[in-house]
């Protein structure tokens, strides 16, 4: 497990209550079919703009061929197919509906993970804290390039608390947060993959274990944004890049629950994997990562600031 996670437990999500909706009812309405393979349990809902997959009793759906990590698991509601109304509302809807932002987004925080007395994860000489702050330079030079402003929660190899650094991205009035990471399983090498984590939504546990979240966390407030710009982010790393698909995932890592803007953490690959870690420690294949996170930070701004339709044509008019 990562070091910022949070401690696992023997409570899980059967532990919270989950109310479940009619998945097919609701799909319905959304303009979707659904073909429901009882044999195999794989259900698939289709619409002209998205296809969205999943397995009956998992938790891991795929939204246009990008894994997603559902709170709970999917299961039978009366003779239908029932899923999680916490589910409908902070994966579903915010991925597949995204709502238009109140404010533009103009300030980008890059969080370099670790750093100074924390080097985080290492194989050999390479220390995760050294290829962390490398991305976070690659990321930011290049959202320059594509008219953004950003900054860094560490410019060089020094230590700063976790509790400080979304402080320090709320304090710089940034409009987003993404902080940079790398796994590392030397006793599994065979391990490998991207994961994009955000905030557990209060009522539900993190897709890892550990305790259920009761009451909301700071990072909450932003559950549709944080989990629309995991979703763009992992999209485009796992297209570009070809790396396997761990998921958009939930966790309690502190620099998510804590912080009072979207935010999302990067896990880009595993330093312990032969074919991940040729992209992590390779200066012009991890600037390829570097684009693909700002391309999808793009995608996610243009989600946000797009004009309503309603206000398009009443423009025409």
């Amino acid at each position: 497990p990562h070091s910022e996670a949070a401690s696992k437990s023997t409570s899980s999500s059967r532990a919270i209550s989950n109310e479940s909706v009619d998945l097919r009812k609701w799909a319905t309405e959304k303009g979707f079919t659904v073909d429901w393979h009882k044999p195999s349990g794989k259900i698939t809902l289709k619409a002209r703009w998205s296809k969205v997959e999943m397995v009956y009793g998992s938790r891991r759906i795929e939204i246009d061929g990008v894994g997603v990590w559902l709170s709970f698991p999917i299961g039978r509601f009366k003779n239908s197919i029932g899923i999680s109304e916490k589910d409908i509302a902070t994966v579903l809807e915010p991925i597949l509906f995204p709502k238009r932002g109140s404010t533009p987004i103009r300030l980008v925080a890059l969080d370099p993970g670790h750093g100074g007395k924390d080097p985080g994860f290492q194989r050999g000489p390479h220390q995760e804290k050294e290829y962390t702050l490398k991305l976070a330079r690659e990321v930011q030079e290049l959202l320059s390039e594509a008219g953004l402003q950003s900054f860094l929660t560490r410019r060089s190899d020094t230590f700063i608390d976790l509790d400080e650094r979304p402080a320090i991205a709320k304090k710089q009035g940034a409009d987003l947060m993404v902080s940079l990471h790398f796994n590392c399983a030397p006793d599994l090498a065979s391990v490998q993959g991207v994961e994009t984590f955000c905030a557990t939504p209060h009522g539900t546990s993190s897709t890892s274990g550990g305790e259920p979240v009761l009451l909301p966390n700071p990072g909450n407030k932003h559950d549709p944004e944080n989990v629309l710009l995991a979703y763009h982010v992992q999209k485009a790393i796992i297209t570009q890049l070809g790396m396997n698909d761990r998921g958009v995932r939930r966790a309690g890592f502190i620099v998510l629950k804590r912080s009072s803007l979207p935010t999302i953490l990067v896990e880009g690959g595993f330093m312990s994997h032969r074919e991940d870690s040729a992209i992590i420690f390779s200066d012009a294949r991890r600037k390829k990562m570097a684009q693909a996170i700002v391309d999808g930070i793009l995608a996610y701004k243009r989600l946000k600031e797009r004009v309503p339709a309603t206000t398009q044509k009443s423009k025409v008019k």
